[in-house]
């Protein structure tokens, strides 16, 4: 018998892991009852009030949620828009387009970024609200990587 490598036992220590949308998660059949049935309340709420992806992992001992939204195209329409409307109103007299342009970064940057937090803070407080319902044991985290939202949950069996 040949000794194990590390690839090798860190692969069987990883062991079952699938990855889905939660759209497909709510009717996947390995997944608990009352998992699907809070993956299904949640998904019923978010669907009409939010485009961004949840995609939901399921692994040995856990079902992970992950919802994300990059900002950088939003962004930058906002600061294209934003240069445009100075152009239109003359301000290029009074500031160099540099001016301009650092402006509408900073101004673009408050906006999306309070607008995208606010979103998130919603998302999850519905889902705490529907987690702590069902009694389920869960970490989470919430924050940026460069220019993307994220909110993971990971619910513990």
């Amino acid at each position: 018998m040949k000794p194990q490598t590390e690839t090798q036992i860190e692969t069987q220590k990883e062991g079952f892991k699938v990855t889905m949308p939660i759209q497909k998660a709510v009717e996947f059949p390995l997944l608990r009852d009352d998992i699907r049935g809070a993956l299904a309340e949640f998904y019923e709420w978010y669907n009409w009030r939010y485009a961004m992806p949840v995609e939901v992992e399921l692994g040995e001992d856990y079902v992970a949620i992950y919802v994300s939204y990059d900002i950088t195209h939003e962004l930058e329409a906002c600061e294209k828009a934003c240069i445009e409307d100075a152009k239109k109103e003359e301000l290029g007299e009074e500031y160099t387009e540099e001016d301009i342009a650092g402006g509408c970064f900073v101004a673009c940057h408050e906006d999306v970024i309070t607008d995208t937090n606010e979103v998130f803070s919603n998302v999850w407080i519905k889902l705490w609200q529907i987690l702590e319902k069902r009694k389920f044991r869960y970490d989470w985290e919430m924050s940026w990587e460069h220019h993307v939202k994220y909110l993971r949950v990971l619910i513990k069996f």
